[in-house]
C-alpha cells in the first residue's frame, strides 16, 4: 500500500517515509500520520494494524506527545495497547468507536 501510494503521490516526505520504512520496517509517529493521512485520502486499501510504529526513542515518544490528538485517533489503531497507554498518559483520549 505504501508503494501504491508514493507512485500515486508526488511528494518527497512519502517517499521519505517508504525509504525509512523499507530500512527499519517501522514508521516514526510523524511518517505514520502522513502515510495514514495520504492512504486515506487516495481510498487505497490498507490495514493500520500492518504498519508497526516505533517509539523507542524519546523523540519518537515527544513527537507524540506533542501531536494533535486527531492526528493520533488516525494512527491510532497501528499502535500497541502499550502505546495506546503511552499516548492516553499524554493526554490524548481514545479515538470513539
Amino acid at each position: 500500500a505504501l508503494e501504491s501510494l508514493s507512485k500515486y503521490e508526488n511528494n518527497e516526505i512519502l517517499r521519505n517515509a517508504l525509504t525509512y520504512y523499507k530500512k527499519n520496517k517501522y514508521l516514526t509517529p510523524r511518517y505514520a500520520f502522513v502515510v495514514f493521512w495520504k492512504l486515506g485520502e487516495g481510498k487505497i486499501d490498507h490495514k493500520p494494524s500492518f504498519f508497526k510504529i516505533s517509539l523507542r526513542r524519546d523523540k519518537y515518544k515527544e513527537d507524540l506527545e506533542n501531536m494533535q490528538t486527531d492526528r493520533v485517533h488516525l494512527i491510532w489503531p497501528a499502535l500497541t495497547s502499550s502505546q495506546r497507554k503511552l499516548a492516553e498518559s499524554y493526554g490524548h483520549n481514545p479515538p470513539r468507536t
